[in-house]
């Protein structure tokens, strides 16, 4: 892994500098979309269901009011195209 030179807003960079940046910027953030992309599709082959379902129980599985009760509520109501919004599920 590369390690970056720590930088803020009031940091001033050179022009290659400001590139370099940039590029670096841009990898880690792809790589990192790669990696959570890759995940998420192996969580839905395994819980057998749409990306966007797994997704949504991810992010369930990541909130305190996690349980398998409303993890499996939430993949029959995927199931049934009544997807609901994660904000407000409960």
């Amino acid at each position: 892994m590369k390690v970056l030179k720590r930088i803020d807003m009031n940091t001033r960079l050179e022009a290659h500098e400001e590139r370099r940046v940039e590029e670096d910027t841009n990898t880690i953030i792809n790589d990192y979309y790669r990696e959570m992309n890759d995940m998420l599709s192996e969580l839905a082959n395994e819980l057998d269901c749409s990306l966007k379902c797994a997704t949504d129980v991810w992010y369930l599985r990541t909130r305190s009011r996690w349980t398998q009760e409303l993890e499996d509520k939430l993949i029959s109501l995927h199931d049934t195209g009544m997807a609901p919004n994660m904000c407000e599920f409960e």
